[in-house]
């Protein structure tokens, strides 16, 4: 199966949270992962936030970045385009679009992401 994650997603599999569980049955069963090109420095900006907040220390953030850079090997990379954002701007409620969007932790990869 083919899966693409966002960065709330993939932050999943480096900070056990809710859905934690999920992301790694999924990794488990994926046989390819997909993530924007944009994902690395969300998740790590995340890792940041959590160390200022105090809920992850030194050492667990540069754990897991470093288990995400070397995770990034296995990944695919979507490049965010312009026609990706026009349509994801396109949708008739931008917020409906932006809650499906996040709320399915998993999109099957069979192109440009639309919130159809």
């Amino acid at each position: 199966m083919n899966v693409f994650f966002d960065f709330s997603a993939m932050a999943k599999r480096y900070v056990h949270e809710a859905g934690t569980e999920t992301v790694a049955e999924m990794l488990a069963d994926a046989d390819m992962l997909g993530v924007s090109a944009i994902v690395v420095p969300e998740v790590v900006s995340a890792f940041v936030r959590r160390k200022r907040e105090r809920t992850m220390t030194a050492a667990q953030l540069a754990t897991s970045k470093r288990e995400l850079l070397a995770d990034l090997a296995d990944m695919s990379i979507v490049p965010v385009s312009d026609r990706s954002s026009r349509e994801r701007l396109a949708c008739s409620s931008a917020a409906s679009c932006a809650h499906r969007m996040l709320s399915t932790s998993r999109v099957q990869a069979t192109g440009e992401p639309t919130c159809s």
